[in-house]
């Protein structure tokens, strides 16, 4: 009997052209794996190869593409078309401030012409109400001349308030009414100036301010000169008229009541005013 050798339960013992034959089939199992890698990552390529090459049918250039590539919601009626309601929300812009609209200007109340403000032909009018600080604001107001001082160019004056024509009769119904039945509800000369509080102010007048003080005329009526407010500011009042056509230079007018017309915190006009 020949020797030999157990390889356990169930098998028998193992020769060269056994193992020669296992071998074998190894590398046959290799060889067809690789084959089959191989294979998958050519059909892997082709797939990304058709991938980016595929283009929607309803787009007609790349870039459309893109938006085709987005979900796109039916109507009821089924039409494929995408929704309105799917439009993107817009983006709130941020809050912009809004525009700053510019104050009036100091000087942006129009100046009356340098004559008389209340005479026969005007039916009815009143001076501007002063406030009770020092600064004056714009307004034409009426008052008393207490000095006027040409250094300093500055006016001294009492402001009252005045009112003429129907403005006059309107208040000395109101306020004055047992004056207003005395007088047959009438106001003698037609205007009425109110003046409850003295007070002086001093007010600076503007390099280029104009002074006009009434005058009568040789011919027929008044009217009015227009001044230098150095040459006015030293001249006195006279009770003597001033003649339109040859002014005094050292007469004002004869009674102090004047329009000071401010703006900008300047008196720019002073106008004399006659009353009878």
């Amino acid at each position: 009997m020949s020797e030999g050798r157990s390889t356990g339960p169930g098998t028998g013992p193992m020769y060269p052209d056994q193992h020669a034959d296992d071998a074998e089939r190894a590398r046959s199992v290799r060889r067809r794996t690789s084959v089959g890698v191989a294979a998958v990552a050519l059909v892997a390529v082709a797939l990304g190869v058709a991938a980016l090459t595929w283009r929607s049918p309803d787009v007609g250039d790349p870039d459309a593409s893109a938006a085709a590539g987005q979900t796109a919601t039916t109507t009821p009626g089924g039409s494929g078309s995408p929704s309105q309601d799917q439009s993107p929300t817009p983006t709130a812009d941020p809050t912009t401030p809004p525009p700053v609209t510019a104050a009036p200007t100091d000087a942006s109340l129009p100046l009356r012409p340098l004559t008389e403000r209340f005479t026969s032909e005007v039916t009815s009018i009143v001076s501007d109400t002063p406030d009770a600080g020092d600064r004056l604001a714009d307004g034409d107001y009426f008052g008393t001349l207490v000095a006027a001082d040409p250094g300093g160019r500055t006016v001294s004056v009492d402001l009252g308030i005045f009112y003429g024509g129907t403005a006059a009769e309107e208040y000395v119904r109101t306020h004055e009414p047992d004056f207003w039945a005395g007088e047959g509800g009438t106001v003698p000369n037609g205007y009425w100036i109110v003046n409850d509080v003295e007070r002086i102010r001093v007010l600076p007048v503007s390099p280029d301010v104009a002074v006009a003080t009434w005058c009568f005329s040789t011919g027929s009526g008044g009217g009015a000169v227009v001044r230098d407010f150095e040459e006015w500011a030293a001249a006195a009042t006279s009770s003597a008229p001033l003649v339109c056509e040859s002014p005094d230079p050292a007469v004002r007018q004869a009674n102090d009541l004047y329009w000071f017309d401010v703006r900008g915190g300047e008196v720019v006009q002073v106008v004399g005013q006659y009353v009878p």
